[in-house]
């Protein structure tokens, strides 16, 4: 169940072929510059609304799946995430419990949050539970791609441990960044590989909105089936 869920909600993208001029170590202080920027932004958010729009192609079927979504963050780790569409699904944390609630079939599973918060960036692929980025770069050697329309095109290749763990070969896929040159927030991601291409856009990026606590309560429907997935 929980690999379905999180192969469901893993989402990235990308474009942008037109490469950035300057040395190698020009470029690399670049990165250093984008980098400690998001960092120093990600510094104040105490919450973040965000609603994005995920498109799938399937390589071998030629199909394609689009879902819409939103999620807020809240510190210290609570998150309400709503699918929209194709499935409306509902999760939720608040920091202890996890519910995930599936509106089609009026189930609720309900978890303790410490069996999740090791998948580390599934909403939407590119943030971690806390509603930041930045730690990505322990996990990822960053390049800058180029410069365009207002944003910094990034390339993230996985470091040669995180490769070694995950049996990920050299140029297996492509992982790619938009982070905007004005805020430092990201916009876009791209994931390209040899059977999946996914692009998710963020439409609607927005900090410090006050939220209520109870939003993180999950209160399961009265007629609804609650499946406990701890003892």
């Amino acid at each position: 169940m929980k690999t379905v869920f999180v192969l469901l909600t893993l989402i990235t993208v990308a474009a942008g072929n037109v490469l950035p001029g300057g040395s190698p170590q020009e470029r690399r202080q670049d990165i250093k510059f984008i980098l400690s920027n998001m960092a120093e932004k990600e510094k104040g958010i105490e919450s973040i609304q965000l609603e994005f729009i995920q498109i799938m192609k399937f390589a071998a079927t030629a199909d394609t799946q689009t879902m819409s979504g939103g999620v807020i963050f809240k510190r210290p780790n609570r998150i309400y995430y709503r699918i929209y569409s194709p499935a409306e699904q509902i999760v939720v944390s608040d920091g202890k419990k996890l519910w995930l609630y599936n509106l089609s079939t009026n189930q609720v599973f309900v978890d303790l949050w410490k069996n999740w918060k090791g998948i580390n960036y599934f909403i939407p692929g590119i943030f971690n539970p806390k509603g930041t980025v930045s730690d990505l770069k322990k996990y990822f050697n960053f390049e800058l791609l180029s410069e365009e329309a207002g944003d910094y095109v990034l390339k993230l290749v996985p470091k040669e441990k995180v490769a070694a763990d995950l049996h990920i070969m050299p140029g297996e896929f492509e992982f790619r960044m938009w982070v905007s040159t004005a805020t430092f927030h990201p916009r876009k991601s791209m994931f390209l590989s040899e059977n999946i291409t996914v692009e998710t856009d963020i439409i609607k990026y927005e900090v410090n909105v006050s939220t209520p606590d109870a939003l993180f309560d999950f209160k399961p429907p009265a007629d609804a089936e609650v499946l406990r997935l701890f003892k």
